[in-house]
């Protein structure tokens, strides 16, 4: 009697959540009793077997032995390498609130992408300038659906309320957030702009020392800085941002 003779068969690359089926085929008589690489072992009726699998990185699966029916074993080893391709990192650039009737900006930041696709609208930029409609209360979902260079696609979100306060503030035409304020030190300004700009920040105490400085910051879509003071003594300090359609100076 001879001992079985296996082949296995599979897809060899895949994006990261995809299925791939590995296909197992026999001859000889069954049934079999086919022994994993990883420990387990599966009985076999039919000389095929479709097995989907759907690793999160690239895994090789193996067959070590095969018995049948007669008690001859094949302890050829069989190898299917499955390589798994990763979609795009993504992280939502945006404000958590915003005023009805304004226009925001709302950006995906992503390490490798190809195609971008927003909802709602059909938008295909790293960066939108929804204007805000609704109800006082609603929260609105934007969404962007990433394709990378390898293919492969991932969706990210970002959620705005709609609130009847805005506290937003201009340099020129760029729109500048910083929270918190009052701040212990630790705090972060988000720089957005539809258009390129190129923005200095300076943080100076009220007697006009000057504490803090960051120069040509590039801004298209939307650049977050976080800033620490929390080795200047507390207080209240003046905050300056500059670009090239204008200037802000605030207390912080």
């Amino acid at each position: 009697m001879s001992a079985p003779v296996c082949m296995i068969l599979c897809y060899s690359t895949i994006c990261k959540g995809d299925t791939t089926y590995l296909n197992l085929q026999l001859n000889g008589q069954g049934p079999w009793r086919i022994y994993l690489s990883d420990g387990s072992s599966i009985n076999l009726l039919k000389p095929e077997l479709i097995l989907p699998v759907s690793p999160d990185v690239t895994t090789i699966y193996g067959v070590d032995s095969i018995t049948n029916a007669s008690g001859c074993t094949s302890r050829t080893a069989l190898k299917a390498q499955v390589d798994v391709l990763q979609p795009p990192l993504t992280e939502m650039l945006g404000p958590a609130e915003s005023c009805l009737d304004q226009q925001v900006i709302i950006q995906v930041k992503t390490n490798n992408a190809a195609v971008y696709q927003w909802t709602p609208g059909d938008a295909s930029t790293p960066f939108i300038n929804p204007l805000v409609s609704g109800n006082v209360g609603e929260i609105k979902k934007y969404t962007v659906h990433v394709t990378g260079n390898n293919g492969c696609s991932t969706s990210d979100s970002l959620m705005l309320k709609i609130v009847t306060e805005c506290y937003d503030k201009k340099a020129g035409e760029m729109d500048v957030r910083y929270y918190p304020n009052p701040t212990n030190g630790d705090f972060t300004v988000v720089l957005s702009s539809v258009v390129d700009e190129s923005a200095n920040i300076r943080i100076s105490s009220m007697d006009n020392k000057l504490v803090y400085t960051l120069e040509n910051i590039p801004v298209l879509g939307v650049n977050t800085q976080r800033i620490n003071l929390e080795s200047v003594a507390q207080g209240t300090y003046v905050l300056y941002i500059k670009c090239g359609s204008g200037e802000l100076k605030d207390k912080i």
